[in-house]
């Protein structure tokens, strides 16, 4: 397909091709010169700007068994598919990986272990040709058959188009199920906010003290600084009677007596009187104001 497009210029004027094509010049006007074809068709159906890449005729390579007939057969084989895949898909079948079984003495290290064979279609029989030969049949980069011979080594076929997307993530998958894990193993706290109960459960990395009763705590630290063993006895046994007491207390409050109505209520508000930021006074608030 051409697209042909002319602009009249007073200084000068040129014909641009866009394209495997030449770029020439002209006096008349400037014409634009698109030839627009697919990206994986036939850039040389009929092999006009076809050249012998090498004379390889030994028992090696054979290319020069190979006639234009053959060529023409095996790149409308090739360009009759208009998909990469199963372009690639058809250069597997021409080609065959091997272990390599010598290696040319070198000062570099290759970490080559393995060879690449192609092969073309010379009459009925199939000869072994050069890479170099190959790529130019097909009218392909030297780069695309070496990719397509990194998918054969690894026992595979060439596949849809892996570039792009997310990689990272996947490389992080593990560690972020131990994240999960550790975070599951965390007390969770539900919001207070809502009436409503709530589905989410919200981490607290700082845990409230609860309430103590002030009496336990003024016979445990007096525990702690006695040095008299009559009178730690004396604290000890009356710190079990302020719990027996305290026990007694929580066992009567769970009961649930006949002719009785419990309440239950939400306090939406606690207002202490008197509101005053300063310490003293916050701390001995007597008075509240409950709205519910």
């Amino acid at each position: 397909m051409m697209e042909v497009g002319k602009e009249n210029s007073r200084k000068h004027s040129e014909i641009v091709v866009k394209g495997k094509s030449e770029v020439k010049f002209s006096t008349v006007g400037k014409i634009y010169l698109i030839f627009t074809y697919g990206r994986y068709s036939d850039p040389d159906p009929s092999l006009e700007n076809f050249s012998q890449p090498c004379d390889h005729n030994r028992k090696t390579y054979e290319c020069c068994k190979v006639g234009t007939q053959d060529i023409l057969i095996l790149k409308k084989q090739f360009y009759n598919h208009s998909s990469k895949v199963l372009q690639d898909r058809l250069l597997c079948l021409y080609m065959c990986v091997m272990t390599a079984k010598r290696h040319r003495e070198s000062k570099e290290i290759r970490a080559r272990k393995a060879t690449v064979g192609y092969m073309s279609k010379s009459g009925k029989n199939g000869v072994r040709v050069c890479k170099g030969f190959f790529a130019t049949i097909f009218s392909i980069p030297y780069n695309r058959l070496t990719i397509v011979a990194k998918v054969l080594e690894t026992g595979n076929s060439p596949s849809g188009k892996k570039w792009g997307g997310d990689r990272k993530s996947q490389k992080s998958a593990t560690t972020k199920e131990r994240v999960r894990e550790f975070i599951g193993k965390l007390r969770g706290k539900e919001s207070h906010y809502k009436q409503k109960k709530p589905k989410r459960i919200y981490l607290i990395f700082v845990y409230i003290a609860s309430d103590l009763c002030s009496k336990c705590t003024r016979l445990k630290e007096r525990l702690k600084q006695s040095n008299d063993p009559e009178k730690k006895n004396n604290i000890i046994l009356e710190y079990r009677m302020h719990k027996k007491i305290a026990n007694n207390f929580y066992e009567l409050w769970r009961e649930n007596p006949d002719n009785s109505i419990t309440f239950c209520f939400d306090l939406q508000q606690v207002q202490p009187l008197p509101r005053t930021p300063i310490g003293n006074a916050f701390y001995a608030h007597q008075i509240s104001l409950y709205s519910f």
